[in-house]
């Protein structure tokens, strides 16, 4: 360590890490100014931030129940099958919402007349 630095805590640490990961919710305001997002791909990087906060909170409960006990393994599976099935929604849904928005670029590009002296 430098000179004039000191060793944080664990729970400093911790505390510091909580704070940086905090996800900014679609829709949710920061310092009272509203989030401007200009494509869908904005608004997909924070729902996918949200999306794996709360995917990994769902593996760590799935870490809790043993794979053993045969009374806890369809809730195990179930929670497994829930993971799995909300990744796949959202790609599904980013990839058709990505695709209307390329198209709608594509259209709108179309509508929009060559300047002169231009050929596309």
């Amino acid at each position: 360590m430098g000179k004039g630095t000191t060793k944080k805590s664990k729970k400093k640490r911790q505390a510091s890490k909580a704070k940086k990961t905090k996800v900014l919710e679609v829709g949710e305001t920061k310092n009272d100014a509203a989030v401007v997002l200009k494509n869908p791909s904005q608004r997909h990087k924070l729902e996918y931030k949200a999306l794996r906060t709360k995917l990994d909170q769902m593996k760590k409960d799935r870490l809790k129940i043993r794979k053993t006990d045969l009374s806890q393994r369809a809730d195990r599976k179930a929670l497994t099958r829930d993971i799995k099935q909300e990744e796949e929604e959202f790609k599904a849904r980013v990839k058709a919402e990505m695709d209307e928005y390329e198209q709608a670029v594509a259209t709108q590009q179309a509508a929009q007349p060559a300047p002169m002296g231009e050929t596309l």
